[in-house]
């Protein structure tokens, strides 16, 4: 039932050779280069605030980092325990982003940007974390 669901959902957001090449280069970007926006946000909170904040926002990149390691470690133990094909790799829908032939869940780029989003949210400031959140879901 579960797979059904998957599959379908995967069907509804799968670009076609007929789709426009704008939404599928819009698409490719969102895959592959979105995920760029956390390491830059790190370094900028690293580096750059208000003189009395830069303690505070460098915690906050430390707590972040914890949180990565963690995220990725439970991550990968559930890649382990419940490993998933790629659509691509059962024949499922059209493929135009090279990809290797490992699992699909859990996603690294998905577990990276939720689990920076939620600290944002949590720990910084709250618009910001619905900014970022903003950004996972897309």
């Amino acid at each position: 039932m579960l797979e059904n669901l998957n599959n379908s959902l995967f069907n509804f957001i799968n670009a076609t050779p007929d789709s426009a090449q704008w939404t599928i280069s819009l698409a490719i970007f969102i895959a592959k280069d979105l995920i760029n926006i956390v390491p830059l946000l790190a370094v900028v909170l690293w580096l750059w605030g208000p003189r009395d904040r830069v303690c505070a926002q460098r915690q906050l990149i430390v707590k972040i980092g914890i949180a990565l390691i963690i995220s990725l470690a439970v991550s990968w133990t559930m890649g382990h325990l419940f490993p998933h094909d790629r659509p691509f790799v059962d024949h499922i829908g059209y493929n135009f982003l090279h990809h290797a032939a490992d699992d699909s869940f859990p996603s690294d780029h998905g577990t990276v940007i939720f689990t920076f989003a939620l600290a944002i949210l949590f720990w910084h400031r709250l618009w910001s974390g619905i900014v970022m959140m903003e950004i996972a879901i897309t």
